[in-house]
């Protein structure tokens, strides 16, 4: 299966281009000119294209790419893009490579300087074990303002269902866009635009002998701003893809990807023949788990958990054998594999304990399509299994190795998947996002005030895809590391936090919450002027001053999960010491986001509770302003302070 990271980085870094006479791109305008437009501009891309030639040879559907990139250098500090990368693999040979700088000199001419120097390096990205993507790099030579860097490369897709998309921006403004398609007649293709609309572009169609030529072109873009915890590009970057449909042949005429039925048969066709054999030792391992065992939903937990602590998860991809999964019997001698191996031994296991169990392909939340609307393999870069029990399905992604039975990884709630149930039928299914009560923490304090030091003792229980995330910190570790990981996060009040002891419980146990018993202090705390003491009950501020600068921001922000957490804090008062001022409670209800403070004083104690919950994985630009009114009120509620008087 393509791994996430390659697929991104092909459609971010390989600029898609029809290759044009480049002295006259680099005199469509002037240095003075474009510096006048865009002053805010490092460089601005001149010309950006691709061509894609889809035709037929000896029955055979061939697919080139034509690509050119022409930009022009704005300022001295425009080096930053003299290093290029253009990826290539077995499904995507790179045929030809060429590049130069065009430098200004004197009298408005410039100095042609070529690139002689390309390095061909192995693309393996964080755990993978083996990857046929490699990468050719390169690095512009004499750039400097007036500079124009040009290159212009050729690629070869051998299998015509992989094709990639075009994107019509960049991460610098682009003058002219042009995306173009030359098709042999006997193919038909399809087309979906994605951030951007039909009247925003110049198209055209024209048919020429046999052949039929499909143009996009798009002028002034603006240039994108990756921004913090925004989506992938695909979610905002306006951009193209492309599909072959059908092709009448000789004799036939073959189907490709015209309805998500065809993409399944090209995905089945891959993984057919796995698993026919048995394997006596996997047989051995599932009768031990489910021996006695009635439920079957407890039999397909178990098998979960025990993929999860024996199989270790490393990527593997080379040409088709990104796609096939591998033997169930070959994983359990080898103890590894990649997403699809996970899924291969986890149904083959199912199906030995009489399980209904399937593979399911689907793509993470970095893609933003649907095998409905793009039946293409696009639309997916992930392999899991699915289990139907009790009526339901159950998706188990094993890849994720502290993951709780019944919940999916992050990265795939709400995404649609296909699930095979045999040769010809598959049943389309979107998995659930799990919901905020599902994840979060209850941290639950007693505190009491020794001259300016709070002391205090706590316990707090975390839960969900929160504790997934602390998890991975704690276990296996050292109790001096794990200490220093937990002051971190308990840290409250100040800089003068100590964590003075810890107990940790159920870390290791999946269905449930880790549980965190500790004891603290807090030096430098606790205010006292004249016969007053004044403290703050909020400990720690999740979302604190974390508005949205509107002027600035222009892409959403994505949230890993939905959670709800809460605080209570309870001070004893002091011998000799009553109430002065207890603040008021707040509350401020927004469309998915919420918060709500109350303070309560029973005999000689003030109690603080705190509930903060954040019901969305995407916060859009429609929400930002409520979301900053919300902690513009939230804000104020963390300045508020309890005052004791003698």
């Amino acid at each position: 299966m393509i791994k996430l990271k390659k697929v991104l980085k092909q459609n971010i870094f390989i600029i898609y281009i029809l290759s044009i006479g480049i002295n006259a791109n680099a005199q469509s305008i002037t240095f003075e000119k474009a510096k006048k437009q865009y002053p805010d501009e490092l460089a601005i891309y001149v010309k950006k294209s691709e061509q894609m030639n889809i035709d037929i040879v000896k029955d055979s559907v061939i697919v080139t790419t034509e690509n050119f990139s022409d930009m022009l250098h704005l300022s001295e500090k425009s080096n930053v893009y003299a290093e290029r990368s253009v990826p290539h693999s077995k499904f995507m040979e790179l045929i030809e490579i060429k590049a130069n700088t065009l430098s200004p000199t004197k009298n408005e001419k410039f100095e042609n300087v070529k690139v002689t120097n390309f390095t061909v390096q192995n693309d393996i990205s964080s755990g993978v074990f083996y990857d046929d993507g490699k990468s050719t790099n390169f690095i512009f030579p004499s750039i400097k303002e007036g500079a124009h860097t040009i290159y212009q490369y050729k690629h070869k897709i051998r299998e015509p269902r992989f094709l990639t998309s075009y994107f019509f921006a960049e991460h610098a403004s682009v003058l002219e866009s042009e995306f173009k398609v030359v098709v042999n007649s006997k193919i038909k293709v399809k087309f979906e635009l994605f951030g951007i609309t039909k009247e925003q572009l110049e198209y055209s169609e024209e048919i020429k002998g046999k052949q039929k030529i499909y143009t996009w072109k798009a002028k002034n873009l603006k240039g994108y701003r990756f921004e913090s915890s925004c989506p992938n590009i695909r979610y905002f970057a306006p951009h193209i893809m492309a599909y072959v449909e059908e092709v009448e042949l000789k004799n036939t005429k073959k189907q490709y990807l015209s309805e998500p039925q065809q993409l399944y048969d090209f995905f089945y066709s891959f993984v057919k023949d796995v698993n026919k054999n048995e394997d006596e030792q996997i047989k051995k391992v599932v009768d031990s788990l489910t021996t006695g065992v009635k439920s079957d939903l407890e039999k397909t937990k178990r098998i979960f958990y025990w993929v999860q602590d024996h199989i270790r998860y490393i990527a593997f991809e080379d040409g088709y054998g990104g796609f096939i999964p591998r033997e169930a019997s070959a994983i359990y001698q080898k103890r590894y594999g990649d997403c699809k191996d996970m899924a291969s031994i986890i149904t083959y296991m199912l199906h030995q304990a009489k399980i209904p169990a399937y593979l399911t392909w689907i793509g993470a939340r970095n893609i933003p399509y649907t095998f409905d609307k793009n039946p293409s393999p696009n639309a997916a870069n992930h392999m899991i299994a699915t289990a139907f029990v009790d009526g339901k399905y159950i998706y188990l992604d094993a890849t994720g190795t502290y993951t709780r039975f019944g919940f999916p990884t992050e990265m795939i709630q709400g995404k649609q998947c296909i699930i095979a149930k045999n040769e010809r039928t598959f049943d389309k299914q979107f998995v659930p996002i799990m919901d905020k009560t599902q994840s979060g923490s209850v941290d639950s304090v007693n505190i009491s005030i020794s001259g300016k030091t709070i002391k205090g003792a706590g316990i707090k229980k975390v839960d969900g895809y929160s504790k997934l995330n602390l998890v991975p910190y704690l276990i296996g570790k050292s109790e001096e590391k794990q200490k220093e990981i937990l002051t971190g996060y308990l840290e409250k009040g100040n800089n003068k936090f100590f964590l003075e002891s810890f107990n940790l419980k159920d870390v290791e146990d999946r269905d449930k919450k880790i549980s965190i018993d500790y004891q603290f202090k807090v030096e430098d705390y606790a205010k006292s002027i004249n016969n007053e003491i004044y403290i703050n009950m909020n400990l720690d501020k999740i979302f604190h001053n974390d508005d949205i600068d509107t002027t600035k921001r222009k892409l959403p922000i994505e949230y890993d999960f939905k959670f709800i957490n809460q605080s209570k804090v309870i001070l004893e008062i002091p011998a000799g010491y009553k109430v002065g001022y207890i603040p008021s409670n707040q509350h401020f209800k927004g469309n998915k986001f919420e918060f709500k403070i109350e303070y309560n004083l029973v005999k000689n104690k003030i109690s603080m509770k705190r509930v903060v919950l954040f019901d969305e994985l995407m916060l859009e630009k429609e929400q930002f302003k409520s979301w900053n009114e919300m902690i513009a009120e939230l804000n104020k509620a963390y300045k508020e302070v309890v005052v004791l008087k003698k």
